[in-house]
């Protein structure tokens, strides 16, 4: 008897040891989400997909349309590899992701820790690329690659999305208008960024996502759209948290033009590539993206009125995005916003981490600045401020006189100019936008000063850090270790909207003392 009782009570354990066996073998990198099932890839402690549609491909008559909902696909679909980048057009700077680029593009990447006990802390990046070019996955010409696995690696997911670029992406004109339901035109772009947040807030929970707990970043065009969707009603409630990476909404250069005004500036600009007063969207929308691309690089009457950036239409954008900030109408989220020093020398921008890389690729572009750099305020360093500032004399008299003081001049080479355009471009929007925010919302300012000599920090350098990629031997400590601190303040800020944790220095809310984060060669120091 006793026995037969021990047989049945070790049956009854081995029964019981199934689930215990089974939760011990390998995740699945098989999900189900809109539209079907998913094939990933697990590489280490994370599983990524790549390539995931969240919109139907804006092809033919969806060209110049709205994001429309992912078509269903059979069986299962590989998420391995990259998708095309969006359609851009060879600028030299992006030439290898020119080359591979296509109008079906509307995918986005994800990465998720292999092992997850609770639903995860978001956050979705935006790249850049002057709303011209780049794409999710980077690793041109000039970015490095955002490849999520090492952020994602530290507890969070991570999500990469492309959006349309260009003429296909912010083209505006009447006959658009009329056909859409809402009579407006252009954003498209940033529709395709609201879609992407749309698929995520539905989707996220399969790959182990906190769909309520989202922080939307982006660098560069990335950034400015950060701005640009914390001021769109139709992106409300899809996001807890931003971060913005040089680029804000106080950069006039990206201001927002008024419908009327965009819709005459897309007819002159159709115009210019040959189509017709009258039916002329329909003309462009069966010629292919390469034609387009061909027609506008050749033609010189296009330059200058490239469609690019946002329109206020009463939809997406009731209001200019910079009045939205200046008058407390934005989201009121956890806020983090800065810049890296030298974002203004965009000649040397997005070099391997390597002092060898950075003085050989500094050498290469001396030559190709022309006067775009100079040691000091010469005739030329003067023309090009008043320039700027033209027709305001008065204003291009001021700034003259504080950059032929020798304090304004960078500290990293001596280059004026760069010092002006990093200040009107990029750090004085910075300080601005996080001055606007931090009266409605916790605010943090940083700057990314590290860099190697002869460069120092330009524009794009950070992402190397922040996505934890970088090239840095291993006789290069610090890189580790600003890598590091990077990470952690972005993790904790994604999981909690705060940056501060355990083991750092202590990083000020942005407010009156205008206190920040400089990210500097010996590692995060504190300034005020």
């Amino acid at each position: 008897m006793q026995r037969k009782i021990l047989i049945a009570c070790a049956a009854i354990c081995a029964l019981l040891a199934v689930p215990a066996a089974m939760s011990a073998t390998p995740p699945s990198a098989l999900v189900s989400v809109a539209g079907g099932q998913l094939q990933g890839k697990i590489a280490g402690d994370v599983v990524s997909f790549k390539a995931v549609p969240y919109a139907a491909p804006p092809l033919g008559a969806l060209r110049w349309r709205e994001p429309q909902p992912v078509k269903p696909w059979a069986g299962i679909r590989n998420a391995l590899e990259f998708g095309a980048p969006c359609a851009q057009a060879n600028l030299e700077w992006n030439k290898s992701t020119a080359a591979k680029s296509s109008e079906d593009c509307l995918t986005l990447n994800v990465w998720s820790p292999v092992k997850r006990d609770k639903a995860l802390p978001v956050m979705i990046f935006f790249p850049g690329g002057a709303y011209h070019g780049g794409g999710s996955q980077g690793a041109n010409e000039i970015e490095p690659s955002y490849d999520g696995g090492k952020l994602a690696a530290r507890g969070i997911i991570v999500v990469t999305a492309n959006y349309r670029l260009g003429m296909f992406g912010f083209l505006a004109h009447p006959e658009l208008s009329a056909e859409s339901p809402h009579r407006v035109s252009g954003n498209y772009a940033l529709l395709d960024q609201i879609a992407a947040l749309g698929w995520v807030k539905a989707n996220i929970g399969k790959f182990g996502g906190d769909p309520a707990n989202v922080t939307i970043s982006g660098q560069s065009a990335g950034s400015y759209s950060v701005g640009f969707l914390m001021t769109s009603p139709l992106a409300k409630g899809l996001f807890a948290k931003a971060i913005g990476f040089s680029g804000t909404v106080a950069d006039f250069r990206l201001g927002a033009s008024e419908l009327k005004d965009a819709e005459n500036g897309g007819a002159q600009f159709t115009k210019a590539l040959g189509a017709p007063n009258k039916g002329g969207i329909e003309a462009l929308r069966k010629k292919s993206a390469a034609e387009l691309f061909k027609i506008m690089m050749a033609s010189e009457k296009v330059h200058g009125i490239e469609p690019r950036g946002p329109v206020v239409d009463g939809y997406a954008f009731p209001e200019q995005p910079s009045l939205a900030f200046k008058q407390g109408h934005e989201a009121q989220v956890p806020f983090i916003i800065g810049n890296t020093a030298r974002d203004g020398d965009v000649d040397s921008m997005g070099v391997s981490g390597t002092p060898k890389a950075a003085a050989t690729l500094a050498d290469k572009s001396r030559p190709l600045a022309g006067t775009h750099k100079v040691a000091a305020l010469g005739p030329e360093g003067v023309k090009q401020i008043e320039a700027y500032y033209a027709p305001n004399t008065d204003l291009a008299r001021q700034a003259v006189k504080l950059y032929s003081d020798k304090s304004a001049v960078d500290p990293v080479d001596g280059d004026v100019l760069t010092a002006f355009s990093t200040d009107i471009f990029f750090r004085c929007g910075a300080g601005i936008t996080a001055h606007w925010h931090a009266r409605t919302a916790p605010t943090w300012r940083y700057q990314f000063s590290h860099g190697y000599q002869p460069l120092g920090g330009v524009h794009l350098w950070d992402m190397m850090y922040v996505f934890g990629w970088t090239q840095a031997p291993a006789d290069q400590p610090r890189d580790a270790k600003l890598v590091d601190q990077e990470q952690r303040y972005l993790v904790n800020f994604v999981t909690k909207g705060d940056p501060n944790g355990s083991g750092l220095p202590t990083w000020s809310k942005s407010g009156p003392a205008d206190a920040y984060m400089d990210f500097t060669s010996d590692g995060a120091a504190p300034k005020a």
